[in-house]
């Protein structure tokens, strides 16, 4: 389950960041996915058996080329996915997805607590959610949990206003990164997460990923929400088939420009100049592919 970051500049500057050096129009030098190397990716994909292109920033929407970056993922058969805050003028989206075929399969929604944004902004990821759902793309939100004095409520406001059903869970890298909050406090957090769960679960569908720490809940919490069909990810911690494509192509296990522990960078392949033009049978007989293809072995 491969995810592509595909620029590396955000119109937004959310506390719990875990691109830090990425979160602003300021990052310097703006960089944006090139075409080819966004096409020697699929290529890869395609000759490895994934299905699947999730957009990651930065902030896709701020791609020039993200339009046919999605219109050559669907010609190609993949399911496409973007992660975006919709934080941008209604026009400016409308105006960007004006072909119908251009339009993500999936798009997850990263909202934040209502005072986060001005009346303008909110009113703005709204109408961009509802956007979306009428041209056919099946929304989600995301939820980043790093404040427990935040009110969950201007989440379930948001589903309710747009009709959103599924709700993604995650307790930032940000907070569980910290080894003081691991050890002392990360129980307050699954504290936090299972009252969510446990009242709204009839409503909503959840799924829950935690980045570092399994102490989070205690045995009882895990079986009740396994009873409701909830089992709690964990990511870095470990490589289950899932790693990041960063924008020279380069493949990382995690999320590549956070702290330390986020940049232990496996050199396995990297899309060259030359590679990219290759054809797809030479991307395929290429000693890199054979090293990523086994990627769940490498250490």
């Amino acid at each position: 389950m491969p995810n592509i970051i595909i620029n590396n500049t955000c119109n937004q500057r959310c506390s719990y960041c875990f691109a830090e050096d990425s979160m602003t129009y300021e990052a310097l030098p703006v960089k944006n996915q090139k075409y080819s190397t966004f096409i020697s990716i699929l290529h890869f994909l395609r000759q490895n058996g994934y299905e699947d292109v999730r957009f990651l920033g930065g902030e896709p929407l701020l791609h020039p080329e993200l339009q046919k970056f999605i219109l050559l993922s669907r010609k190609g058969g993949f399911q496409t996915r973007m992660f975006s805050n919709l934080n941008f003028p209604e026009i400016y989206v409308s105006e960007k997805f004006k072909n119908p075929l251009s339009l993500p399969h999936t798009i997850n929604a990263n909202i934040n607590n209502r005072d986060f944004y001005s009346d303008i902004e909110y009113e703005r990821v709204i109408n961009n959610i509802l956007f979306f759902k009428q041209g056919g793309t099946i929304m989600t939100i995301g939820y980043n949990i790093y404040d427990l004095s935040k009110s969950f409520d201007d989440i379930i406001q948001v589903a309710r206003t747009t009709g959103i059903k599924h709700i993604n869970l995650k307790v930032t890298n940000t907070i569980l990164g910290d080894p003081l909050i691991v050890d002392t406090g990360s129980r307050l957090y699954g504290e936090y997460i299972f009252d969510i769960i446990r009242s709204y679960g009839d409503e909503f569908e959840f799924v829950f990923s935690c980045g570092l720490s399994r102490d989070i809940f205690v045995s009882t919490e895990i079986e009740y929400m396994n009873s409701i069909g909830i089992y709690p990810r964990y990511g870095c911690d470990g490589f289950s088939g899932k790693f990041d494509i960063d924008i020279d192509g380069s493949i990382y296990k995690c999320f590549p420009t956070r702290s330390l522990y986020l940049k232990k960078r496996l050199s396995i392949y990297s899309f060259t100049d030359e590679q990219q033009l290759f054809s797809i049978v030479g991307i395929e007989k290429s000693s890199g592919i054979c090293r990523a293809h086994t990627l769940s072995k490498t250490t």
